[in-house]
Parts: C-alpha cells; sequence; structure tokens
C-alpha cells in the first residue's frame, strides 16, 4: 500500500460503506443488517480521525475550518430535507430537526462536529495525559447507555465517536508505510469478516441511540469491519479499476448521499408502489442528479469567483 494511493483507496471504502449504510435502512435480511451496522458510522468517525490534519491548525482554526466544512452544508441540507418532507407531507419535518434528526442519517453531522473537536483536544495534550483521556471518553459513554441518559442531538454518543476518532488519527503514521501480500490481504478480510459477523449476530450496535453496550465486543465489531472494508477496497483498487473508478466517485460524495438518500426513499415509497430493484435503480439516478448539480452549482460559483476577482 503505497502513500500515494491511501486517499483512493478511502474513497473506494467509503463509498462501498455508503452504499451498505442505504442496504442496512431498507428490508434485508436482519443478520446482514446487524453486519453492516456493527461498522458503517464507526467506519465514518475512523475515516475522519485518519484525514483529519491534527498538526497544522490552532484550537480556534481548527474549529473555523470544520464549521465551514461540516456545519455549513449540514445547515442547507436540513432545510432541504425539512423543505421536501414537508411538501410530501412526509413525518413532522421541524420536530425531526430540531430533535436532532432522530433517525435519519444526518443526525451524524453535529455528532462528528463535536467529536473532531474533542479528538482535537486530546491532540493538542502532552502525551501523559492522553491515556487518562482517551480511557475516559468511552467510560462517559458506557456510563450514558448504561442509565439511559440521553442528551439532545444525539451528544450523548460523542465520547463514544470521539473515541473512533482518535483511533483513526493515530493509527495513520503506521498505516501509510505497511506493505502486504495477495495471501496476507485474504487471510485478514477472512478473519475480520467472520469476526464483525459473528460480534454483529449477538450485539447490535446503533450510535444514532448510543446503544454501544457491552462496549469491549462492539468496539472490536466495528474495526474488523472497517478493517475488512479497507482491505476489500486495496483489493478492488488493485485489480479492478472500472468497479474502483466507480466506487471513488460514490465515495467522495458520501456528504450528499447521506443527507438525502433516506428521505429520497420515503418520497418514492409515498408516491409510488415498487418493487425493490426499481426502487433503489430510481434512488440512484436520483442521486446521480443531485450530485451532478451540485457539482455544476459548485462550478458556476467558482466562476463567478473568478470573474469578480
Amino acid at each position: 500500500m503505497k502513500v500515494n494511493d491511501r486517499l483512493i483507496w478511502l474513497d473506494i471504502a467509503k463509498g462501498l460503506v455508503i452504499i451498505l449504510m442505504v442496504l442496512g435502512h431498507s428490508s434485508i435480511p436482519k443478520f446482514i443488517s446487524n453486519w453492516i451496522w456493527a461498522f458503517h458510522m464507526p467506519f465514518f468517525f475512523l475515516s475522519s480521525g485518519f484525514t483529519t490534519n491534527w498538526k497544522n491548525y490552532g484550537c480556534l482554526e481548527f474549529v473555523k475550518k470544520k464549521i465551514n466544512s461540516i456545519v455549513r452544508p449540514f445547515v442547507l441540507y436540513s432545510l432541504m430535507v425539512i423543505l421536501i418532507l414537508a411538501i410530501f407531507n412526509i413525518d413532522h419535518p421541524y420536530c425531526n430537526f430540531t430533535n436532532g434528526w432522530g433517525g435519519y442519517a444526518l443526525w451524524f453531522v453535529p455528532v462528528l462536529f463535536v467529536a473532531l473537536i474533542l479528538a482535537k483536544f486530546f491532540f493538542m495534550m502532552e502525551p501523559i495525559y492522553r491515556n487518562v483521556y482517551f480511557l475516559l471518553l468511552p467510560s462517559i459513554s458506557y456510563l450514558f447507555c448504561y442509565f439511559d441518559f440521553s442528551l439532545p442531538w444525539n451528544m450523548s454518543v460523542v465520547p463514544f465517536a470521539s473515541m473512533f476518532i482518535i483511533f483513526g488519527g493515530l493509527v495513520k503514521p503506521y498505516v501509510k508505510n505497511v506493505d502486504y501480500n495477495r495471501w496476507s490481504e485474504w487471510l485478514i478480510i477472512s478473519l475480520t469478516f467472520v469476526s464483525s459477523a459473528i460480534i454483529s449476530y449477538f450485539c447490535r450496535l446503533d450510535m444514532c441511540y448510543n446503544n454501544v453496550i457491552p462496549m469491549v465486543p462492539m468496539v472490536m465489531g466495528a474495526l474488523c469491519g472497517s478493517v475488512c472494508i479497507c482491505f476489500i477496497s486495496i483489493k478492488i483498487y488493485k485489480y479492478n479499476r472500472f468497479f474502483s473508478n466507480i466506487l471513488q466517485v460514490i465515495g467522495r460524495e458520501t456528504y450528499t448521499i447521506l443527507a438525502f438518500s433516506q428521505v429520497i426513499i420515503q418520497v418514492i415509497n409515498k408516491c409510488f408502489n415498487l418493487n425493490a430493484i426499481v426502487k433503489y435503480l430510481f434512488l440512484i439516478i436520483i442521486l446521480i442528479v443531485c450530485v451532478c448539480v451540485k457539482k455544476q452549482l459548485i462550478f458556476l460559483k467558482n466562476s463567478l469567483t473568478k470573474k469578480t476577482n
């Protein structure tokens, strides 16, 4: 695995996981859904920690950058989803928004924002204090889960999410210099898949509602599933450029897919009576249109900015 390949295989992994996330919210068999839920959200926290530059920014500048890259799109996407839900008279859109989006995947974004800030504090600390801080995070999350203590906007799961972000940041220096042969890759894929599948059969992780107990197997299942997906992505990158290119495009648009996939499915269910295959083909087409519109708007904005300058 070369250094300059790192973000490519990670984009592929994001593409795979966001597809699995959409499937995980459908009516697939429960044992498959449980396996997907075991790692799909932890993976995105891990990847955020892996890709974040922890050293080059002070705390205030870091927060400003995350407001621009995470919070501003979240507000825009939330308003768009509220509008869609209101037009089609689905659920109670304003209540969903004020309650942190409930079960909608958009709950992930504010949790990610706060968890990144907590992780930033970790990387600013002296090494002697880091172990205490790192152990404190899952302990707080465990207590929140055990006593069924809920904070607004799903903030109860922030300590648990921060742990994965920190772990992603810690492993980054070691991953870039690691190389594997074909057989060791398949061995890792097999072992991590089987481990995550067994754990998920007995324990269903649900980060949205901070259902994280028993915590040790939950964490192990999340890490094994994430590693499994990463090595599958490396295999795809090495040996299948067609699917590699498709998944890279999907992986770079995870925010858009996360924001709109569930509401699009709800609109389709309300307006049409389609079988599952046609419904998800319809979803893919609409998401492609959304991505194309987004890219075109960004292009127009950049063009106007250049003309102004």
